[in-house]
């Protein structure tokens, strides 16, 4: 990524003399940090890299930014949809926090649950009825998700979901490179591997 960014000032001053500095390296970290929270939430230390030289504000300022990047009125629709389906206990709960919220107070909230292992196949049957019909249903897709807490989960439950799509099953290779060297600086390398796609397709 430096190389990249070594690459923009030497077109931008038309020099090719210009040497890498500290504060290009300090901007490719940047750079990829940014990316860690936009992904993961998580500063670049927690993945065993140097952290650049920056305010920690510039942190809390993404996280923000982040967090209020949300359509209001589709949040509300989902709100009035889904309190009537919240249990007696989950009521209260959810009735102490919004007046917490309403009166600007912190506070902690605890609610045990116990965590229970579904069965994958069932689990997708309810979230994805009928997919063999409507895996091309914009629409439908847009309205369902499975959230899972590890990337082997994700992974198992993609593959079964893909086993359940008509069509041949074909994989593609990936590559890290463009073909105009100018473009390089838009895909930056360490980008693609912070993220986990099966790239796998059916046709």
């Amino acid at each position: 990524m430096t190389e990249d960014i070594l690459h923009q000032i030497r077109q931008t001053n038309q020099s090719q003399n210009i040497d890498y500095t500290p504060e290009m390296y300090n901007e490719a970290l940047v750079l990829i940090e940014d990316l860690c929270v936009l992904i993961s939430n998580l500063p670049l230390n927690h993945y065993g890299m140097p952290s650049p030289n920056r305010p920690a504000t510039d942190l809390v300022n993404t996280d923000l930014q982040r967090e209020n990047q949300y359509d209001h009125g589709s949040l509300a629709t989902i709100i009035m949809n889904s309190e009537p389906l919240l249990t007696a206990e989950q009521q209260i709960i959810y009735d102490r926090i919004m007046l917490a919220v309403a009166a600007e107070q912190g506070g902690f909230f605890f609610s045990w649950m116990h965590p229970v292992e579904p069965d994958k196949n069932e689990l997708i049957q309810s979230i994805f009825p009928d997919i063999q019909n409507n895996y091309l249903n914009h629409e439908w897709l847009s309205q369902r998700v499975i959230l899972a807490a590890k990337n082997v989960d994700v992974d198992e439950i993609n593959f079964q979901i893909q086993q359940l799509l008509p069509g041949d099953l074909m994989s593609f290779k990936s590559i890290d490179t463009v073909v105009d060297e100018n473009e390089s600086v838009n895909f930056p390398i360490e980008f693609f591997k912070f993220i986990r796609y099966p790239w796998n397709a059916t046709t």
